[in-house]
């Protein structure tokens, strides 16, 4: 399914996929289906082992493969989304604020607590670099808050004192 661009009304499409995104074990299933010449590999631009189905057709056709898609359909459409992110983050040389927040840190944590969810090392930690900018900016709030709160109180307290000696 990694190797499938799932459609939004559209018809999915073949996608590219990299051996570092579907990880080793992955891999050998790879070159079975290369033997049976059902995917294609190749050797990218800077020197990744990536994969593809070897017509779109297939995608249409083989009944396994749209069962599953059909499946991981929510997810696959999420991780396409998470993938642009995740490319946005890398290119602007992991900038704090190119990370994960609100709703999309909360489904990014949603989805890869799911045991479906199979996500490259590289998505896994995006999310993980997110998570934790996201909890130091949480620790960091909430002691500006208490620091609010003590100077307030330290303020009420002297104004307190004021009144009682005047």
């Amino acid at each position: 399914v990694q190797m499938v661009q799932p459609g939004e009304g559209t018809e999915d499409t073949r996608r590219v996929a990299s051996r570092q995104e579907l990880g080793d074990n992955a891999w050998r299933l790879v070159q079975q289906l290369a033997d049976s010449r059902l995917v294609v590999t190749n050797v990218n631009a800077s020197g990744e082992e990536i994969v593809e189905v070897v017509h779109e057709a297939l995608i249409r056709t083989w009944g396994l493969l749209r069962q599953w898609m059909e499946e991981d359909r929510s997810f696959r459409a999420w991780q396409e989304r998470l993938r642009q992110g995740l490319d946005q983050w890398q290119k602007s040389e992991r900038d704090q604020g190119a990370l994960l927040r609100g709703v999309l840190l909360q489904q990014a944590q949603e989805w890869s607590a799911t045991d479906s969810a199979v996500l490259s090392s590289q998505e896994a930690t995006f999310i993980r670099a997110s998570k934790e900018a996201a909890e130091r900016q949480d620790q960091e709030e909430e002691e500006a808050r208490k620091r609010e709160l003590e100077q307030a109180r330290q303020l009420s307290e002297s104004r307190r004192r004021q009144i009682v000696f005047v």
